[in-house]
């Protein structure tokens, strides 16, 4: 339920944020790589969400401390989700159904693997440990949208297919 709550926290702010962006960068039309901002925010949620849970889901820690991370959690992966959508999206123009289609493939193979390996790792590390092995391993996933936020454009600069999607019709 603090995960769905979470959801729900970063839908209903969602508007806000689009202004936040604008502001950011004081223009009406924002380039792609505003709207990382916004990414490494729901970046950094989730690690801190998964390491208050992991530091709280063992007794004698009340219920409330593992409900209350999966708020920042929760807020954090839909925020990474929806602007992610957006930048690929903005990026990509004509192609961007494709781009979203390879995002949906990658995110489904890890999605896929995860389930495979995670019982063994909490079995032998226990909640505690596995949880914070994971939140570690989102907190130096924070890195790649920082790339993009701070080097986007010259990537972009430097794409030919980007280039060459200007001649074709973006």
């Amino acid at each position: 339920m603090g995960i769905g709550l979470g959801v729900l926290i970063a839908i209903v702010s969602e508007p806000l944020l689009r202004r936040l962006t604008l502001m950011l960068h004081r223009s009406s039309t924002p380039t792609p790589e505003s709207t990382v901002a916004i990414i490494i925010i729901g970046a950094i949620l989730v690690p801190v969400g998964q390491f208050i849970f992991a530091f709280t889901s063992a007794p004698p820690t009340p219920w409330i401390w593992p409900f209350l991370a999966g708020i920042p959690f929760g807020a954090g992966n839909c925020l990474v989700f929806i602007y992610t959508t957006n930048y690929l999206a903005g990026l990509y123009g004509l192609y961007a159904a494709s781009a979203l289609a390879g995002n949906t493939v990658l995110r489904n193979l890890v999605g896929g693997v995860l389930p495979l390996v995670g019982p063994a790792m909490y079995s032998k590390l226990g909640a505690r440990n596995g949880g914070a092995v994971l939140a570690v391993l989102e907190a130096f996933l924070v890195a790649v949208p920082t790339v993009f936020y701070f080097f986007g454009d010259r990537i972009r600069k430097r794409s030919h297919f980007i280039k060459n999607m200007g001649e074709t019709g973006k």
